[in-house]
């Protein structure tokens, strides 16, 4: 009663369909001051858009809701399932995020319903948080880690263990004893291993996990400005200075022996495949990952060499 949701037009029982940052309200409205934000609810079957009125300084924890711009019906409301191996999950609201151990005996996915969100694996349902991340394996094939919201606190949650952060974390994996995430503050990136952060970045570049099979190195891109680095377990052990706004440094991979890296480099309209700092032949562009050969002798990708498009092959 008499607030500001009831003066912008919202009702008891609104749900929120499709809202896109989820930290606190205070700290999104001063992140976002000066900018006119738009949000979706459903009622009874409804769809209804609300914007949020530009501030230039909000106190914490007060808002400014619009009104009501406009309503459409929607017809049908959807239920999820997840199909494994051509059987159906009970339904849900929203299913997502799939994620296969790497033995391929375990599955698992995010789910949601009325009471909040949750992880399912193998058709058991874990315990409901307010919002779960994207749900990963630990090496051990057993042991699902991700990122969740209680009432106000993140938690990692590494199979039965919640251990809190002070922020929200996506991109969240375990290699052995070691549990590592991509961390977002302050307008920088930085790589979090153990609960200690490493230098932050402009962008940090990760492929899919930073750490080596045998889980002894970690290796990732990262730049500041047009100044790109290849982070070695912690150590900038090499540097590029890049003119142009659409060059990069990324993709870097390690060799299934953990002892060589690979990443790709684009500078000035051409591209190469960098193995251990050494290079061969540029290209107009380089379009799969590099992919190290089972022996770790040999690193393939695919280019474009003028108007042909090649599998290539270099010798490691």
């Amino acid at each position: 009663p008499n607030s500001t949701a009831k003066s912008a037009g919202l009702q008891r029982g609104d749900q929120f369909i499709d809202i896109k940052n989820n930290d606190h309200l205070d700290e999104f409205n001063k992140q976002n001051a000066g900018k006119e934000t738009v949000y979706n609810i459903l009622r009874n079957g409804k769809k209804l858009q609300i914007r949020m009125i530009p501030i230039s300084s909000p106190s914490p924890g007060q808002g400014r809701l619009g009104v009501l711009t406009y309503e459409k019906e929607i017809n049908t409301v959807y239920k999820w399932v997840a199909v494994i191996d051509g059987k159906e999950s009970k339904t849900y609201d929203k299913v997502d995020s799939v994620s296969f151990s790497d033995n391929s005996r375990h599955i698992a996915f995010v789910a949601k319903d009325s009471r909040g969100e949750f992880v399912v694996m193998d058709g058991k349902e874990m315990k409901n948080y307010y919002e779960v991340s994207y749900p990963h394996f630990a090496d051990d094939n057993d042991t699902l880690i991700y990122s969740a919201k209680g009432n106000s606190q993140w938690l990692i949650v590494d199979g039965d263990n919640e251990i809190p952060v002070n922020k929200s974390v996506w991109f969240i994996k375990k290699k052995k004893d070691k549990i590592w995430y991509e961390l977002h503050e302050n307008n920088q990136f930085s790589v979090v291993i153990n609960n200690v952060p490493e230098k932050a970045y402009d962008r940090i570049g990760i492929v899919y996990d930073i750490f080596s099979s045998d889980g002894n190195n970690y290796a990732y891109s990262a730049n500041n400005g047009k100044d790109y680095f290849i982070i070695f377990n912690g150590k900038e052990i090499y540097s590029y200075t890049l003119s142009d706004k659409d060059d990069f440094v990324s993709s870097v991979q390690f060799s299934p022996d953990s002892q060589n890296i690979a990443y790709i480099i684009r500078e000035k309209g051409k591209s190469k495949v960098v193995v251990n700092g050494n290079s061969n032949n540029e290209y107009e562009m380089i379009y799969t990952f590099p992919k190290f050969s089972p022996d770790s002798t040999k690193v393939a990708y695919g280019a474009k060499l003028g108007d042909d498009f090649w599998w290539v092959v270099d010798t490691v």
